[in-house]
């Protein structure tokens, strides 16, 4: 089984938070073929909150598209829901303090790195910031990295 953390920006999809980049069916493609654990942090419950709320704010409508996909989050047993270890906290303040404004990102990131999972980003910046600082970027993978593993 391959452990996999999911960035924030795959969850948006669940709750109705169309993302150019990703289409639902790429984590449930992942989620079908038996071959990966699919984690998420609930930390980044914070980033996607808010870009729901801005979201719902534009459209006017959709909360119960939300309230459906936070049960299927949370309820259904697909997810893991994790908590960054003390390790991750560490080397997010460390990436703070080099330069990584974006605790979110940097909290995955660690969580990831501290508990070997992959983490499933699209964050070039973050990469690069990664490989510039030292840091194993080799944790992070994109959703054809992960199929070509299964």
């Amino acid at each position: 089984m391959i452990d996999v953390l999911l960035d924030s920006t795959f969850i948006l999809p669940t709750l109705g938070i169309e993302v150019q980049e990703i289409a639902e069916k790429d984590i449930r493609r992942l989620q079908a073929s038996g071959k990966f654990k699919i984690h998420c942090c609930y930390v980044s419950m914070i980033e996607v909150l808010g870009k729901v709320a801005r979201a719902l704010a534009k459209k006017k409508q959709g909360a119960e598209m939300v309230s459906e996909g936070l049960r299927s989050l949370f309820e259904s047993g697909v997810y893991k829901w994790i908590n960054p270890d003390t390790d991750a906290y560490s080397i997010a303040l460390d990436m703070k303090i080099k330069g990584h404004q974006d605790m979110i990102d940097n909290l995955l990131y660690s969580t990831a790195l501290s508990l070997n999972l992959y983490f499933l980003s699209l964050d070039d910046d973050l990469k690069h910031f990664l490989a510039k600082k030292g840091y194993d970027a080799g944790v992070i993978v994109s959703t054809k990295a992960l199929e070509k593993m299964a």
